[in-house]
């Protein structure tokens, strides 16, 4: 945006002072101007009818060429917007070096040339305009220029070149008809009811500049352009853009900001009727201020609008349609609404209820202004973050569904960081810092989540309402649950870690890597589902029907796994110090349970080749299935039991121990039991004993084998639960981590991040 400037030699020299030609002394009647030049050097009192309806102390009668030089003073009675000063019926040039007053200062009347208007020292309008011109002209105003009505209206093509003070109800109207105006400002506009400047072109105001109105700034009538390194305010609104569109004249408004522009409501607002795209960059010592919106755009079926930001906003930013590059600092409410399209934020989103809202439309556009990289569009919302986002409520409100890759920071002080609850879903890939004091990060079906750094909640880490795809290499750590999903498919090779680890309201498959652990801290356990409760207590929870995991790292807290449910363990699950573990589905895998304080139920299938391990002393195993258990037990000591559920006693009739297998024989069958370390037993015996309805199995230093009489025994399964038989065949468990994730083809891909991605690569083949 280059600055406008005036030919100065186009106004005659005598205009400018430099040559009398006639002389004017004290007169009290109207002067009417003889063609060619009139300079006036002494007092002109008067008021006589000059031409439409107008009244002038000076006029001309537009025979000639009406041109005046003022080095006294013209002044007209008059007390209407009718009375002028000095009135031209004709373009002419007027150089004002003295004073001049009445209901209005200057009135040129005439259309078809330009004319030429020189201030230097003070013209008044007590009841109408201080300048007004019907048609084009240049103004320059190095003195005062007081209105009741408007300072300077040019209805044409025009330039004002102001150094002093326009002060009127409204500052200056630049309205075009047959081309756009333009104001450079180092002086002070100023409109004492209204507007500041309402124009059709360009505003240049300087760092001296000041151009102010009680209720707009500036009112940017047509599509034009805005440098501002002064001070550009109002009451109301700093800048408001207008939805008038000219023919011929420039689609795009441009400001571009290293000074302040405030407004009571908005520093630059714009109505949905927009004509055409806008471009505003708030450099970085730029502010841009307002009561309720820093910036606030209504339009929602576009054009664009195209924000970077190195500077300060506050009051945030409201954009239905269009892109916010932030490398500055954003402060609001809600710091950065979006409706659609893309935010980039580098620095600082900081909003007192939401940081970041954004959601809709899917379009294609661009943003070059001024930078080196174009950014592109494609999807309903992106938003790429490097900086640091928060919200005294939630920090990222996705309204229907998008794209959030960040590298920075997103935060909540009383909410939740990041909530997508509608649309297509939610697409977030994170690789730094995302917490929050409720939820981490919330979100309804269709999700498609990487974590690989940290995301940290005193609720839920994440909370997925919907099936959801879910990658974590990271930590995922919540004061209430790591993460409650609707099911879907989770990878673990990180940490997810909480009061619960993962709780489960619906069918999933859940990989959890050699390098991953799934852990319940809060004595809850680690995988939570919407099962039956069982006298577990409050540490119940339930691996559903229908759902997997594959351990090969560590799971520990509480784990249950209901009827129908898969478990592959080759790493460890270790169970809390409360309520323990519960496993009535199928297990297989060559791993380590861990049974902990909490002990474990077991009523479904555990294939051989899985270890059960007592740790501590007083653990307690129930095998309500003894016949589908198939595993082996390992640090059994002689304060620890194994209570066969439904097994009387009574019914054994004989025990035999050898090679580390204690078989069981009743009126059923035959019960094996295969232990890992027997050499442990030396100098021991095991006491079989009546528990409740089931048999006792517990070590003794004496022998102490209870037989008696046979009876029809019947073992019951688990909560009424199928069982598959031994040897039911799985699909092979994945036995390495996934290397990378599937890349949607048409998802934001931007130039700038090229060397890091969205989303990770090579793809991978997911688990169903």
């Amino acid at each position: 945006m280059t600055k406008p400037t005036v030919d100065r030699s186009a106004i005659p020299a005598a205009a400018r002072g430099g040559i009398t030609m006639a002389t004017i002394g004290n007169s009290a009647s109207a002067v009417t101007l003889n063609p060619g030049l009139t300079v006036i050097g002494g007092t002109v009192t008067g008021s006589a009818p000059a031409y439409a309806g107008f009244y002038a102390a000076v006029y001309g009668l537009g025979t000639g060429s009406d041109d005046v030089t003022i080095a006294g003073a013209v002044i007209c009675p008059g007390t209407t917007r009718l009375d002028a000063g000095i009135l031209l019926a004709a373009p002419g040039e007027v150089s004002n070096q003295g004073l001049f007053e009445g209901g209005a200062g200057l009135v040129i009347a005439g259309y078809g040339g330009a004319s030429y208007i020189l201030n230097a020292a003070r013209i008044t309008a007590n009841a109408g305009n201080g300048v007004y011109v019907y048609g084009a002209a240049v103004i320059s105003n190095a003195g005062t220029i007081l209105a009741d009505v408007t300072g300077v209206d040019v209805r044409g093509g025009a330039f004002l070149d102001n150094a002093g003070a326009v002060t009127g109800a409204t500052g200056a109207v630049l309205a075009t008809y047959d081309g756009l105006g333009t104001i450079d400002n180092t002086g002070i506009i100023r409109g004492r009811l209204g507007d500041g400047v309402i124009l059709a072109g360009t505003v240049n105001n300087q760092s001296s500049g000041t151009i102010a109105g009680s209720a707009t700034g500036l009112y940017l009538y047509t599509p034009g352009a805005v440098r501002n390194a002064g001070l550009l305010t109002g009451g109301g609104i700093g800048i408001a853009l207008g939805g008038n569109g000219t023919a011929g004249l420039t689609l795009t408004t441009s400001i571009e900001n290293t000074g302040s522009i405030g407004g009571g409501a908005a520093g630059i607002a714009m109505p949905g009727s927009i004509a055409a795209e806008v471009e505003i960059y708030n450099a970085a010592a730029g502010r841009i201020s307002g009561g309720r919106h820093g910036i606030a755009a209504y339009n929602p079926s576009g054009p664009v609008v195209q924000l970077g930001n190195a500077g300060l906003i506050t009051g945030g930013v409201q954009l239905y349609y269009g892109i916010i590059d932030n490398t500055g600092s954003i402060f609001g409410v809600t710091a950065a609404y979006l409706q659609s399209g893309l935010l980039l934020n580098g620095n600082r989103l900081i909003g007192s209820a939401e940081g970041a809202i954004g959601g809709g439309i899917t379009f294609e556009t661009s943003l070059v202004n001024g930078y080196a990289v174009t950014y592109t569009v494609d999807g309903a919302f992106t938003m790429t973050n490097t900086g640091y986002v928060s919200g005294g409520q939630d920090g990222v409100i996705l309204l229907t569904g998008g794209i959030v890759r960040n590298s920075g920071v997103i935060t909540s002080r009383n909410g939740t960081a990041i909530e997508s609850d509608a649309g297509a879903g939610l697409r977030l890939t994170n690789f730094d810092v995302i917490s929050a004091a409720a939820t981490g990060v919330q979100a309804a079906g269709g999700a498609y989540i990487v974590n690989t750094f940290n995301i940290i909640a005193a609720g839920d880490g994440i909370s997925l309402a919907g099936a959801a795809t879910l990658y974590n290499y990271g930590l995922i750590h919540g004061g209430a649950a790591a993460i409650t999903a609707a099911g879907g498919y989770i990878y673990n090779s990180g940490t997810i870690a909480g009061n619960s680890g993962i709780t489960l309201t619906g069918t999933a498959e859940i990989i959890n890597a050699a390098t991953g652990t799934i852990e319940g801290t809060g004595l809850l356990g680690s995988i939570v589902s919407h099962g039956t409760t069982t006298s577990l207590g409050t540490a119940a929870i339930a691996l559903n029907g229908g759902s997997a995991l594959y351990n090969y790292g560590r799971v520990i807290g509480n784990v249950t796994a209901a009827a129908g449910s898969y478990i592959y363990n080759s790493g460890k699950i270790i169970g809390g110090p409360s309520s323990g573990l519960a496993f009535y589905g199928h297990v297989s895998g060559k791993g380590v349970i861990s049974l902990g304080a909490g002990g474990a139920r077991i009523g479904g299938v555990v294939d051989r080749g899985q270890r059960i391990e007592f740790t501590g002393g007083d653990e307690a195993l129930s095998l309500s299935n003894p016949g589908a258990f198939d595993g082996k037990l390992q640090h059994f000591t002689l304060t620890d039991t194994i209570d066969l559920t439904g097994i009387s006693a009574a019914g054994i009739t004989g025990e035999t121990f050898a090679a580390g297998i204690l078989t069981l024989q009743d009126g059923a069958g035959r019960i094996a039991l295969t232990f890992a370390n027997p050499r442990s037993f030396t100098g021991d015996s095991f006491a079989i004993f009546a528990d409740g309805a089931g048999t006792g199995i517990t070590l003794s230093a004496a022998p102490q084998m209870v037989f008696q009489s046979p009876g029809n025994v019947a073992v019951p399964a688990s909560g009424g639960a199928t069982v598959p038989p031994p040897g039911t065949v799985y699909a092979a468990p994945p036995i390495a981590p996934p290397s990378g994730l599937a890349v949607s083809t048409g998802w934001f891909a931007h130039p700038q991040l090229a060397a890091a991605p969205l989303f990770l690569t090579p793809p991978l083949t997911l688990q169903t």
